[in-house]
């Protein structure tokens, strides 16, 4: 049973004590100020009933162009904090205050921090915490 603290912070992690099957996963859209450069970073985590199925992830849409890309992690390099959003995956950190990418892949290079001077997190509400419920 989740905690009240974790339903009114839906940004946070919830599966330190998750069994498995669990997914969860943050979204961040970014868009500079031309609107040239449109993006959305999703990193998540998935937690298998078989370890060999358990992996973090970064998923990354590219609005100019449709490109899509999945790139899957070790487990072993996802961590999240247990009271506020953190979450690490590799070398790529997510706050709500900042995302820092720095990901060398052959089907992408993606480097580069971006931090928030007014983030629009999702409004919580008791009756309705977060978007998925």
């Amino acid at each position: 049973m989740p905690s009240i603290y974790s339903i009114l912070h839906p940004e946070i992690y919830h599966g330190h004590t998750a069994q498995p099957p669990f997914f969860e996963g943050w979204y961040f859209k970014l868009v500079n100020r031309e609107e040239d450069q449109r993006w959305v970073v999703i990193p998540g985590v998935f937690l298998g009933k078989n370890h060999a199925d358990s992996h973090a992830f970064i998923q990354v849409l590219d609005g100019q162009s449709g490109r899509v890309n999945y790139l899957p992690f070790p487990l072993e390099e996802f961590s999240a904090a247990k009271d506020h959003f953190e979450v690490q995956i590799g070398p790529n950190r997510f706050t709500s205050q900042q995302v820092e990418l720095q990901i060398i892949r052959e089907e992408m290079e993606l480097i580069g921090q971006v931090q928030f001077e007014t983030p629009r997190p999702w409004p919580v509400r008791l009756l309705s915490p977060g978007v998925m419920g």
